[in-house]
C-alpha cells in the first residue's frame, strides 16, 4: 500500500458516532414497525388502514438508516487519505440527510394516522422541516464538502467554484424555506409545479433512492479507488446538488400537505 496521509481521528471518530446513531434508531424504527404490523393483525377497514401510509414511511425510513449506518461504519475503519475521506463524509451526508429528512416524514404520518382531522401539531412538524430544518441539512453538507476543501487546498485556501456553488445552494434553500414555503402553502407561485403533493410511496421513494445512491457512490470508491487517490470536486458539486433539488422537493411537499390540510 502506497504511503500517504491517514484518516484524521476526528473523521473516524464522527464516522463512528453516525454509525452508532443510525443504527440505535434503525432499532426503534424496526420495533415500532413490528408493533404496527402486529397491531393491524385482525383488524379491517379504516382504522387498519390509517396506518398504512406510517408503516410504509417506516420501512423506508429502516433502509435508509441501516445503509447509512454500514457506510459510516466502514468509512470509520478505512484507512485512507484524509482528503477522500473528507470526500467520503460528504457523499454519505447526502444519504444521512436522506433518511433525517424521512424521519421527520414519518413523524408527520404518525401525527396524521392519529388524527382524522386537522393536527396544529402535523402542520407545526411541516413549517419547522419545511422553512427551518431543510436550510439547516443544507448547510450541513455545505460545511462536510467544506472539509473536503480544506485538506484538498489547506487552511485559509482562497474560494473556489465548489465555495460558491456551496454558499448559493444554502442561501437558495434559505429564499425557498423564507419565501417560497408560505407561498406554496398559500397556493401561489406554483403555475408551473405539480397541483397535488406526492404520495407517501413516491414521496419515501425518491428520499430512499438518494440513500441507495449515496451508499452506492461511496461503495464504488471504496471497492475501485486507491486509498491515496484524490476524489474529483465534481462528485462534491453532485453531492451539494443532489441534496438541494431532494430538499427542495421535500419542502414544496410540505406546504402542498399543508395547503391540503387547511382545505
Amino acid at each position: 500500500m502506497p504511503s500517504c496521509k491517514e484518516i484524521a481521528v476526528d473523521l473516524a471518530a464522527t464516522a463512528g458516532l453516525y454509525s452508532g446513531l443510525a443504527g440505535i434508531v434503525a432499532g426503534f424504527v424496526f420495533a415500532t414497525t413490528i408493533l404496527l404490523v402486529v397491531y393491524r393483525v385482525g383488524r379491517d377497514g379504516a382504522e387498519s388502514h390509517r396506518f398504512d401510509d406510517l408503516t410504509l414511511a417506516l420501512i423506508g425510513l429502516f433502509l435508509a438508516l441501516v445503509l447509512t449506518s454500514l457506510g459510516n461504519a466502514v468509512l470509520g475503519g478505512s484507512k485512507v487519505s484524509s482528503g477522500r475521506a473528507a470526500s467520503e463524509v460528504s457523499v454519505l451526508g447526502a444519504g444521512f440527510v436522506a433518511a433525517g429528512v424521512l424521519a421527520l416524514h414519518a413523524i408527520l404520518q404518525a401525527l396524521e394516522a392519529a388524527h382524522t382531522g386537522p393536527s396544529e401539531l402535523a402542520t407545526f412538524v411541516r413549517r419547522t422541516t419545511g422553512r427551518v430544518v431543510t436550510p439547516l441539512f443544507m448547510f450541513y453538507i455545505s460545511s462536510e464538502v467544506g472539509l473536503y476543501l480544506v485538506e484538498r487546498h489547506g487552511e485559509g485556501h482562497a474560494l473556489t467554484a465548489l465555495d460558491y456553488l456551496g454558499l448559493a445552494l444554502v442561501g437558495a434553500q434559505v429564499v425557498v424555506g423564507a419565501v417560497f414555503y408560505p407561498l406554496w402553502a398559500r397556493g401561489r407561485a406554483r403555475a408551473w409545479l405539480p397541483k397535488k403533493k406526492l404520495s407517501v410511496r413516491a414521496f419515501t421513494r425518491i428520499f430512499l433512492g438518494v440513500s441507495v445512491a449515496s451508499s452506492g457512490v461511496f461503495a464504488c470508491m471504496d471497492q475501485w479507488m486507491r486509498p491515496c487517490t484524490s476524489i474529483s470536486p465534481a462528485v462534491e458539486a453532485g453531492v451539494l446538488v443532489v441534496t438541494f433539488l431532494s430538499l427542495a422537493i421535500a419542502s414544496f411537499q410540505l406546504a402542498v400537505g399543508e395547503a391540503e390540510a387547511a382545505a
